[in-house]
């Protein structure tokens, strides 16, 4: 994703950057989606029996109360791009730069876009996803068509490869908002607590974490420091978490927090699952797994505190 901020993400790429070597290749980011739909792995398909039963009774063409917070969280990618130390030189026309600004701009971006086709795979009805699904095959060759096409305008050259990626981005950035408009409303359910507040509540604990000695510590890639590090940021997301969660279910009907109940259940078992899937490349039980372990649960909370704040807050 995410939910999903690049900096709110820190912690996700100094572990895995530093504990395995990752290289992406276009088209195998390309064929991620087609592949998601083809197979889906056993602890997906427990994990959302429910959902997917019950959207074989029942139409389901549009998620609830996700688009203010999926609109935001893209806006956000964007102001953490026009913040790169790099975009300057981008901007100035200096072409190593814009590789790297339009390469690493493509790669948030098109991280978004599995998130969030993923979400509605989860959610929609068969009838609906299938005509997504259908619908994003289109769209993929189309988008690789495009940039082929304006990166042809500079064969051979130095400019090839930004006008390529900068393509990718540009039409995959489009692509994010065109599914959260299309496909998630925002949410009628409101609590009377200020949205903006806790934003910037959630932006501190970031800005915190970021400015502490652990983190610099972190930095060192010293295995350790980055067992500090990781433990740090769960613990503060997970106390935040708590504090909306409670001030939640002061505030929602029975009715409500009962079906937020469910969900919390389910989304836990999520959480848990993707934490164990980061472990077990680097050694379940070793130290590095365990830092890949507190990694994922750290970021997976981040993004569920984000996700209440935008659903049920003014």
């Amino acid at each position: 994703m995410k939910n999903k901020k690049r900096a709110l993400l820190m912690v996700i790429a100094l572990s895995m950057i530093m504990l395995a070597a990752c290289t992406k290749d276009t088209k195998k980011t390309q064929n991620n989606i087609i592949k998601a739909d083809i197979s889906v792995s056993t602890n997906e398909t427990t994990v959302n029996k429910n959902i997917q039963e019950t959207n074989t009774t029942k139409t389901v063409t549009k998620i609830d109360g996700r688009r203010e917070e999926f609109l935001g969280r893209l806006d956000s990618i964007q102001k953490q791009l026009d913040d790169l130390p790099v975009k300057k030189d981008s901007d100035a026309g200096i072409t190593n730069a814009m590789k790297s600004y339009y390469g690493e701009s493509y790669d948030m971006y098109d991280e978004a876009l599995n998130e969030i086709y993923n979400l509605l795979k989860e959610q929609l009805s068969q009838n609906t996803m299938k005509n997504l699904q259908t619908e994003q095959v289109k769209w993929i060759a189309q988008k690789e068509d495009t940039a082929n096409k304006e990166a042809s305008e500079f064969k051979g050259g130095t400019f090839e490869y930004v006008a390529y990626s900068k393509s990718l981005y540009g039409t995959t950035k489009n692509r994010c908002y065109e599914l959260v408009n299309n496909y998630m409303t925002d949410s009628k359910m409101k609590i009377n607590a200020s949205k903006q507040n806790y934003i910037n509540k959630l932006d501190n604990i970031e800005s915190k974490i970021l400015s502490s000695q652990e983190y610099k510590n972190a930095e060192t890639g010293v295995t350790r420091s980055m067992v500090i590090l990781t433990d740090k940021e769960y613990n503060e997301w997970d106390g935040a978490l708590n504090e909306i969660y409670n001030l939640l279910k002061q505030q929602l009907s029975s009715d409500e927090v009962e079906k937020l109940d469910k969900e919390e259940a389910q989304w836990i078992t999520q959480k848990e699952n993707k934490a164990k899937k980061s472990e077990e490349p680097q050694g379940i039980g070793s130290q590095l797994g365990n830092i890949a372990y507190k990694a994922s649960l750290a970021h997976t909370t981040q993004s569920r505190c984000y996700e209440l704040v935008y659903r049920y807050m003014k």
